[in-house]
């Protein structure tokens, strides 16, 4: 806590032992608990209630656990310690007494315990209330070592790939049949500057097979709901992806070229017998 802060401190000391809290003029309801996303605005909802019709606020103070004075109000003069941090509502009326603190472009270090004092001319109230920040995480990408030409009972390393998410969440694996490989597969989660997590996983396929070619990986977050999916398909070599069209392409051509064959040698045969027989009859006749 800066020293503008510090002193600001002090003068709440000193006005609370000018009001009396006892009468119950005034009183403050936070809700305990927010839940913002990071990136977008978030609004930490705190009213104060009064059974006045004419309440004026002096002096406000919103800090945050281990952190100190995020904002203040004195006297009409706002001084916040992040520009990040906004009164919801910039002036107060008698039907309007919020007090709301508004956090733009949240980030994951700003969840945790938050407090708001408010100083009135009717007395002084107080509240408190939580933040929790949560992140997506983006959609998975897939990749395999190797890529292509894969041949059959070779192994293949299958990748995914997430980032962006808070809490820290999971991958599972499935194969096309459903079976779930989760157990088998090796995931890493990174911490980033901002808070967030990236996450990697690898599979290893010990003994691939051209039967089992789609393989998935999905990202779960914290409270185990499904925020992505992505497939990837193996890729076979053309050797064992097109082998048995080959194969029945080259036994057609051989039973082809045999039969061409034998007809050859079949009509070979019937004409040097046919040429044969006529030559004796020739003989006989001249005889």
């Amino acid at each position: 806590m800066d020293r503008s802060a510090w002193l600001f401190a002090v003068v709440f000391i000193v006005e609370f032992t000018r009001v009396t809290p006892s009468d119950k003029l005034v009183s403050m309801h936070c809700q305990s608990e927010h839940h913002g996303k990071f990136g977008q605005d978030t609004k930490l909802s705190c009213i104060v209630n009064s059974t006045s019709s004419e309440v004026k606020i002096a002096k406000l103070l919103w800090k945050k656990e281990s952190q100190g004075s995020v904002l203040t109000y004195d006297y009409g003069k706002k001084k916040a310690e992040d520009p990040r941090f906004e009164l919801a509502h910039q002036s107060w009326g008698p039907n309007n007494l919020d007090v709301s603190l508004l956090v733009r472009n949240t980030k994951i270090s700003d969840q945790g315990a938050y407090s708001c004092v408010v100083v009135t001319d009717r007395g002084f109230c107080n509240g408190v209330t939580t933040l929790q920040v949560t992140a997506a995480y983006a959609q998975p990408v897939m990749s395999s070592i190797p890529a292509e030409n894969i041949q059959e009972d070779s192994t293949v390393e299958i990748f995914c790939n997430t980032s962006g998410g808070y809490p820290e969440g999971r991958i599972m694996w499935h194969d096309q049949y459903g079976t779930d490989w989760t157990r088998s597969a090796q995931t890493k989660a990174v911490l980033t500057e901002d808070g967030r997590y990236n996450l990697t996983s690898k599979y290893t396929v010990l003994k691939s097979s051209s039967s089992s070619l789609e393989y998935s990986c999905s990202v779960h977050n914290s409270q185990q709901v499904k925020e992505g999916t992505q497939v990837h398909h193996l890729m076979f070599g053309p050797n064992k992806m097109e082998g048995p069209s080959n194969s029945t392409a080259v036994a057609a051509v051989f039973v082809v070229v045999g039969a061409l064959a034998a007809g050859i040698l079949v009509l070979f045969l019937f004409r040097r017998r046919r040429n044969s027989g006529a030559g004796d009859y020739t003989a006989r006749e001249k005889c």
